[in-house]
C-alpha cells in the first residue's frame, strides 16, 4: 500500500505567486468541455525568473498526442498587491490579484480550435495547498458562455 507523508497543510496563508513561480514548478492536467468531456490532458514546465519587482516564466506544455506549445509571460507588481502583464498568446493586458492563500488572473487568450484562432477570455485562480502545491483552476468563455476547464497541479521542484 502506498504510505504518502502528509504535509501541513496551509490555511489562507498569502500566496505569493511570484515567489512560487520563482524557479521551477512542474504540473499536469486535463482540460474538459463546458459538458464535462476530457479534450486534453498535458505536462507543464515552468521555469521563472524574478527581474526586479517583476518575474519572467518561460511555460512548455507538451500534449498527450505529443504536441508542444511555448509561452512566454511577463509578469510586474503593481501598488495595492495586484500585477499586470503580457504573454505571446493573449490580446492586450494580463491583470491579476491576490488574496488569502489564492491568486487570479484574468486575460484573453487566442485559442486554436480546429485551424482557427479565437480569442476566448479566461478567469485562472491559484489555490495554495502548501508550500510545494498550488492547484490552477481556469474556466474559458465567449461572450459570456462558458467553454470548458482547465485543471492542472503545480509542484515546486527544490
Amino acid at each position: 500500500m502506498l504510505k504518502l507523508a502528509p504535509e501541513r497543510l496551509i490555511d489562507n496563508e498569502p500566496l505569493d505567486l511570484f515567489a512560487y513561480l520563482d524557479g521551477v514548478v512542474m504540473g499536469s492536467g486535463v482540460f474538459e468541455d463546458r459538458f464535462g468531456r476530457l479534450r486534453q490532458r498535458f505536462h507543464v514546465t515552468m521555469r521563472g525568473t524574478r527581474k526586479g519587482d517583476g518575474i519572467a516564466l518561460d511555460e512548455v506544455l507538451v500534449y498527450g498526442d505529443g504536441s508542444e506549445e511555448r509561452r512566454q509571460w511577463q509578469l510586474e507588481r503593481l501598488a495595492g498587491g495586484g500585477f499586470s502583464g503580457r504573454a505571446d498568446d493573449c490580446v492586450g493586458v494580463v491583470t491579476g490579484s491576490a488574496e488569502g492563500g489564492t491568486a487570479v488572473l484574468r486575460y484573453v487568450f487566442r485559442l486554436r480550435i480546429g485551424g482557427r484562432i479565437v480569442p476566448v477570455r479566461v478567469v485562472d485562480r491559484f489555490y495554495r495547498i502548501n508550500d510545494r502545491v498550488v492547484v490552477d483552476r481556469a474556466r474559458l468563455s465567449k461572450w459570456g458562455v462558458k467553454l470548458g476547464e482547465l485543471s492542472l497541479v503545480y509542484e515546486k521542484r527544490a
